[in-house]
């Protein structure tokens, strides 16, 4: 199912049709900015509950090349996770990135190749919507089951 196509404009929040649970996959196909990050949360609407965020820096707050994973629940951010096999994202390429909800948690892939888990903080029921912010054009967004 398709959710959005063409999302230009930033921040910019996309609602699921959905409940979200365990076997749901999300795919976004973007390209970076010339930029020093990007990110994008799946989060409830009132973004009090953000079960994960990626953060792609490029040379933002202290961190270069790298994808920072974290969560926000009770009011309060949890530890930033950035182990990571390697950086899959540069300016002006195209990517596909891949997010599948497990019964523990999100595992992240770009491009088929780069890998990462994220455990879940809440209920993947919680997640209602996925939010862009600046930096990145999305070409499209899927939900697939």
């Amino acid at each position: 199912m398709a959710l959005q196509h063409s999302t230009n404009t930033s921040p910019h929040d996309i609602s699921f049709p959905v409940l979200i649970i365990p076997g749901w996959k999300i795919e976004a196909i973007g390209t970076p900015l010339h930029s020093p990050r990007f990110t994008f949360n799946l989060m409830h609407d009132d973004d009090r509950i953000i079960p994960l965020q990626v953060d792609v820096r490029f040379n933002a707050a202290g961190r270069i090349n790298t994808v920072v994973r974290n969560s926000f629940t009770g009011g309060l951010w949890g530890k930033e996770d950035t182990d990571q096999p390697s950086f899959p994202f540069a300016p002006d390429q195209q990517f596909n990135l891949t997010i599948l909800v497990t019964g523990n948690g999100f595992e992240l892939t770009v491009d088929g190749h780069w890998h990462v888990t994220w455990n879940h903080s809440v209920s993947p029921s919680e997640i209602t919507a996925i939010r862009f912010t600046q930096g990145c054009i999305y070409e499209s967004v899927k939900l697939f089951y």
